[in-house]
């Protein structure tokens, strides 16, 4: 990714909303409806198997707005509202998606479960 893509998804995760405990049912149209009231929505991704959605708005005043949904009903569940660049990392590894899964792992051999050799006396 180039520098100035990096940049752009960097502004516009800024201007968005990471929506969890999404009803898989809830079409993107649904989700738009429900947080049309906080301002403009550019954009809304739904994550059915992992029922989350991502909310793109128009103007970072608009994630404020978003915020306060937080606990509020979608369809049949309870959403939970976060900005979308608190979410950067989790289960990719780190920032953009890059280096680990989620978490560092012991080198190989080294795992900290396997019995280490008495010392010898």
């Amino acid at each position: 990714m180039s520098p100035e893509e990096l940049a752009a998804k960097r502004e516009a995760d800024g201007r968005s909303v990471l929506v969890t405990n999404v009803d898989p049912r809830a079409p993107s149209m649904v989700v738009t409806a429900h947080f049309a009231s906080c301002g403009p929505v550019k954009r809304v991704t739904v994550k059915p198997a992992r029922r989350m959605a991502f909310v793109e708005f128009q103007s970072q005043d608009a994630v404020r707005a978003a915020l306060d949904l937080s606990g509020s009903r979608l369809l049949d569940e309870v959403i939970h509202v976060a900005p979308k660049s608190s979410a950067a990392g989790v289960g990719l590894g780190g920032a953009a998606g890059q280096g680990a899964a989620g978490g560092a792992a012991a080198p190989f051999g080294k795992a900290s479960w396997r019995r280490q050799p008495a010392a010898a006396q």
